[in-house]
């Protein structure tokens, strides 16, 4: 009975504002636990290389192996759809669990790669799950703010890692005691999920939810895939497809900030590797709390596309200046400050975007929301399967530095022109929509409380 209880997780009432970010809580701690799971193996790469005596190049091409399994799980996302998120969520989360303890105790290399790749696995559809579930729980007047809460794993993950890493590490703990750490808590999180982790009924999360309140949502009309058998332009739309591409060339600095920037800043400009540690914990504070702003700006002044091309042009800028800098004496203040602006103009350009891909996503067809996502899972899991292989080798001198933050340029140039492809318009405008009742069956038409129901107008159109 309470295993039927836990799997039957289907609302068929939209949620009320507390209980929804309740939920929009419990998927953002699944998303940091994730990833901290996924980033234990950089943390402490040193050690893992040294006992498994493997080469620089076999552990970067784990890295590359790793990615294009997820990519390859991110695609099955789409199970979503059918299956719903959270249940999926829950499973995929308890595997990754399981992975992780047992890494913990690997004496084998091949065996650790095996389970490293089986993480990667389960984290690349986990991963799409929890995006989708954001999606679901989050009208789009909210939809920057949930969206921004989801970035916050991938840089959570990443610093805590790092810092349990560096205090362990520090304490003469071994690699195996950071693994079991992290598998300790994603148990916990897990836990609270598997409790806590509710999914919307399929008539709920198949429609597109404007505004919500207590007893009553605001519904924009979609168009929806017409039915019969999907043809390959309706399972890889353009406007999916050729955006997220786009996204993942203007995060090339971003996934070189993830892994390589302390050892940047130490071998390139001389700073010890704690003060550099210290500057990139700067940076990624700076980069949660900007994502949450521009997020929610974008939610207020109801338009996304003004933020995500203003944000990918002052990257331009900010990058621009963090290249023209190599090989020049940069003060630790000022190289704070470039950092600063980095981590805050890259988030404008990311987040907002998060938020529009979503919606893009239910305009083509709110039925496939997972689908959509899982196209971004895959895309970006697929360039940087690309950047683990070719990276390493290019970076390390002052000129391959210089070469890859010229590309990272051109990603961001590239990145500009996807930006029209996306749902929405570049000011507010009015959009009709029509105001229904969240009843036990689903969505139900009906009145408002004393008034009968009417098609509204807000005052902007979120995009």
């Amino acid at each position: 009975m309470a295993l039927d209880v836990l799997w039957k997780r289907d609302l068929a009432r939209y949620p009320a504002p507390a209980h929804r970010w309740l939920l929009l809580i419990v998927t953002t701690l699944i998303t940091v636990a994730l990833y901290y799971d996924f980033y234990v193996l950089g943390s402490a790469s040193t050690l893992v290389i040294t006992e498994f005596h493997w080469s620089l190049d076999k552990y970067i091409y784990l890295g590359a192996i790793a990615s294009l399994i997820g990519a390859v799980s991110a695609f099955a996302g789409g199970l979503g759809d059918r299956l719903g998120r959270a249940n999926l969520l829950i499973l995929s989360s308890a595997l990754s669990v399981v992975c992780a303890f047992l890494m913990a105790h690997a004496h084998d290399g091949n065996y650790f790669i095996a389970l490293y790749c089986l993480l990667g696995l389960f984290e690349g559809f986990a991963l799409v799950m929890s995006a989708t579930l954001m999606r679901d729980f989050s009208p789009r007047v909210g939809r920057g703010v949930a969206m921004a809460m989801w970035t916050i794993g991938p840089v959570g993950g990443s610093y805590i890692a790092s810092k349990v890493a560096g205090h362990m590490l520090a304490g003469g703990h071994g690699w195996r005691d950071l693994y079991t750490v992290a598998a300790v808590s994603a148990l916990v999180v897990w836990a609270v999920s598997a409790v806590l982790l509710r999914d919307l009924a399929p008539q709920l999360r198949n429609e597109i939810v404007v505004e919500a309140d207590r007893n009553e949502l605001e519904v924009s009309t979609g168009s929806g895939t017409p039915s019969g058998r999907l043809t390959l332009a309706d399972r890889f739309p353009v406007r999916l497809v050729i955006p997220c591409l786009g996204v993942s060339l203007y995060l090339l600095i971003y996934y070189a900030a993830v892994s390589l920037f302390p050892l940047y800043l130490e071998s390139m400009f001389g700073f010890t590797l704690s003060t550099a540690n210290d500057m990139m914990s700067l940076f990624w504070l700076v980069n949660v709390l900007a994502a949450l702003m521009w997020g929610g700006l974008s939610d207020w002044l109801r338009v996304r596309k003004p933020f995500i091309a203003a944000g990918a042009v002052m990257m331009f800028a900010a990058t621009l200046v963090f290249t023209l800098v190599l090989g020049h004496h940069v003060s630790q203040a000022a190289m704070t400050v470039i950092l600063v602006v980095m981590g805050a103009v890259v988030a404008c350009g990311f987040s907002p975007w998060l938020a529009a891909i979503s919606e893009t996503a239910e305009d083509i067809d709110p039925s496939r929301v997972a689908a959509g996502m899982a196209i971004f899972g895959t895309v970006q899991r697929l360039v940087l399967m690309v950047v683990s292989a070719v990276m390493p080798h290019v970076v390390g001198t002052e000129s391959g530095w210089r070469t890859w933050w010229v590309v990272s340029l051109i990603g961001i140039v590239v990145y500009l022109p996807t930006i029209p492809l996306l749902s929405g318009r570049w000011k507010a405008r009015q959009v009709a929509t029509s105001t229904v009742e969240a009843d036990l069956g689903g969505l139900v038409p009906g009145p408002r409380t004393g008034e009968a129901a009417t098609e509204t107008a807000p005052t902007g159109e979120l995009a």
